[in-house]
């Protein structure tokens, strides 16, 4: 095949060499600031169903986020979809997803099934049950597709969710492939939210 060099006065080839400097990834994705419209950018051309803040949003359309670099799932922690500005009632909690329960594909995406509040599970206690909402991890993509239509007129939110095993270790749900955790979206109120038409 062909090299790249030079011959010297003595007809000897002299490849050429190439200095490649590399850095390790220390910065984080902010999924906030990547799902919100600025100057000349809209996470909907890179395949996000709605923006930051936007309005009249389908009640039935699937819910996607973008990211700027491939993302992949912690060992632990959650991903929710709730009510805008919800802090501690699980009831307004539309889907939670649990990532240390998601299983890989054939085409290298990861899913994870629903869960719902039933506030008369466990004897009327409450708990998480499994319902038949998705998500999906495919590269760069984020996609929730509930199980039941949102409603009209109202705002959700997207958040993830740490969690604390009993060693004290914090799990994330989301991060790059360098391991820096995704920011952006664990505060209720100051995560990436849309409005539904209203009816």
């Amino acid at each position: 095949g062909n090299q790249i060099g030079s011959v010297d006065s003595l007809g000897n080839f002299i490849p050429k060499s190439t200095t490649f400097v590399t850095t390790i990834d220390t910065t984080a994705p902010n999924l906030y600031l990547w799902n919100t419209t600025g100057v000349g950018y809209t996470p909907t051309s890179l395949g996000a169903s709605f923006y930051n803040g936007q309005s009249s949003v389908s009640v039935t359309q699937d819910v996607t986020f973008v990211s700027p670099e491939t993302l992949k799932l912690g060992a632990g922690g959650f991903i929710l979809l709730q009510v805008r500005g919800n802090t501690s009632n699980n009831s307004q909690v539309v889907e939670r997803f649990d990532v240390s329960t998601a299983v890989q594909q054939a085409d290298g995406s990861y899913t994870i099934t629903g869960q719902h509040w039933d506030a008369t599970a466990n004897s009327n206690a409450g708990a998480w049950v499994n319902g038949i909402g998705r998500l999906t991890l495919d590269n760069k993509t984020v996609n929730i597709n509930p199980e039941k239509a949102l409603a009209y007129g109202a705002s959700y939110e997207v958040i993830l969710q740490s969690y604390t095993d009993a060693q004290s270790v914090v799990h994330n749900p989301m991060m790059d492939l360098s391991g820096n955790v995704a920011t952006g979206l664990s505060t209720p109120n100051s995560s990436i939210y849309f409005s539904t038409y209203s009816n």
